[in-house]
């Protein structure tokens, strides 16, 4: 399968929420001229925890979040009361990945604050972080039953679910959040692989459309409505996608996908030059050699396509794709004996094409180590008697 993004919080919106609860002061000056006013109050009184604490939200906005904690700290051992403190402190730690921490200042934070959407909020966003996904859903339930239309809890609400196979539950989450905040780019995008996910690629490709046309330089745009067109059967209208992607940001996995594409719009040539450049970049990705055995299955070279498939499966056993591929030459051999292991592999992973393949085998060979259905005994009339005929015996009609 193609890998798709999704779409969670962006580590960038920590420096956004950094400032939307930042002093009014810090707000007013640019940072630098900001941090050059904290740093003079702190010079003037060091035990000034307002002070201390304007020159950590200064740090925050600069991108500075180890000099910002330290002046948190700071301010909250001289007075362990603010609470604006102490969630800069969570902010802080957790733009150093110190998740573990961060979780338990803002847990703090949320307690001290139960009616406040944002620090529920923000309490969700760190214990997702800190890969505690049920406590992060909570949060973001908690933030909902405060206000019920924050954009961002429903999408991060949405993806959550989603990411828990509940498809029909996640869906409604995010097209609130994509109604609300219609210049969510996040939103639309996550919408989009929400319909993917629930088989509806049409709305997929709408809702990818219009995240493309709020972000025309985001490569990712790009990638996700290529992808939702090759759901589609529609490679044509991936492959000028997929290029543009790759001229905004150059990646294996998105060349790997102009690759796909262009095998399934039929252009060989240019997919097997493709694969083997991705092949060269990853020699360690099975994905990448399954994707080229495909490719040279598809132009004849069946040798070469075969070793490409066995090195992708024996770096990615679980390659359902290559399993199929290869199970498909093994027949062609008539190699009957690991053209069923490899069928029976595919259909166990889940490949709906696995059915074609065993349907061919048994056209034309019996699986080895399954038993054959037992054959229904037809029972024979009783033979009639007869009367013996004079001076001669007749046998039964039985033998």
């Amino acid at each position: 399968m193609f890998l798709k993004r999704v779409s969670h919080l962006p580590a960038a919106i920590l420096l956004v929420l950094a400032a939307a609860t930042a002093g009014g002061e810090t707000l007013a000056a640019s940072a630098d001229e900001a941090l050059t006013e904290a740093q003079k109050r702190v010079a003037a009184n060091p035990r000034d925890p307002g002070a201390l604490r304007a020159l950590a939200d200064a740090f925050e906005v600069k991108g500075q979040p180890a000099e910002a904690r330290l002046a948190y700290q700071k301010s909250l051992e001289i007075d362990p009361q603010q609470v604006e403190a102490r969630a800069g402190l969570a902010r802080a730690l957790a733009q150093m990945g110190e998740n573990a921490a961060a979780l338990a200042e803002q847990q703090k934070v949320a307690d001290l604050l139960p009616k406040d959407p944002a620090a529920q909020y923000f309490l969700g966003v760190i214990a997702l972080r800190a890969g505690e996904r049920d406590r992060a859903v909570a949060a973001w339930k908690r933030t909902l039953g405060i206000e019920a239309d924050h954009a961002w809890a429903l999408n991060d609400l949405g993806m959550a679910l989603l990411e828990q196979r509940r498809e029909g539950e996640a869906i409604p989450h995010l097209e609130r959040a994509a109604a609300l905040a219609p210049a969510l780019g996040t939103a639309r995008t996550n919408l989009g692989y929400a319909y993917l996910r629930a088989g509806r690629p049409a709305d997929a490709i709408k809702e990818y459309r219009a995240a493309l046309a709020l972000a025309r330089d985001d490569p990712d745009a790009y990638r996700n409505l290529a992808i939702a067109h090759l759901e589609t059967k529609q490679p044509q209208e991936a492959v000028p996608l997929l290029v543009q992607a790759i001229r905004l940001r150059q990646d294996p996995e998105t060349v790997r996908d102009l690759g796909v594409a262009l095998l399934e719009a039929g252009q060989l040539d240019e997919a097997e030059l493709v694969m083997k450049d991705v092949v060269a970049v990853r020699p360690d990705w099975g994905a990448a050699h399954v994707d080229l055995g495909r490719v040279l299955a598809a132009r004849g070279e069946l040798d070469p396509a075969a070793a490409s498939l066995q090195k992708g499966l024996e770096l990615d056993a679980k390659d359902a794709e290559g399993h199929l591929a290869l199970g498909h030459i093994l027949l062609g051999r008539k190699d009957y004996a690991p053209a069923w292991r490899h069928a029976r592999e595919a259909e166990r992973l889940g490949h709906s094409g696995a059915r074609v393949l065993l349907a061919d085998l048994a056209g034309e060979s019996k699986e080895p180590g399954r038993e054959e259905p037992p054959t229904a005994k037809t029972e024979e009339p009783p033979a009639k008697k007869t009367e013996p005929a004079p001076a001669k015996k007749t046998k039964s009609g039985r033998r």
